[in-house]
């Protein structure tokens, strides 16, 4: 564990120990990574299914108007 630790401070990388919880309770951040690893994969999935690609001509491709509407045609 020693050589471990020198190696990791040689490459100037924070070596933190971290203790298994007194309440033998998952640690927060694996509750709370396992719910945004889930959330990050539903939203890769949803990009990969939706179709993206630029408008066919003769479309109107309008992108985010925040907080207003879109500009007229006019």
């Amino acid at each position: 564990m020693s050589t471990v630790r020198a190696q990791l401070d040689d490459a100037m990388a924070d070596v933190e120990f971290v203790q298994v919880p007194q309440c033998r309770s998952r640690p927060m951040d694996v509750a709370v990574m396992a719910s945004f690893k889930r959330g990050c994969e539903l939203y890769a999935q949803q990009h990969c299914d939706s179709d993206y690609s630029p408008p066919k001509s003769g479309e109107t491709f309008y992108e985010s108007w925040p907080c207003s509407d879109p500009p007229s045609n006019s």
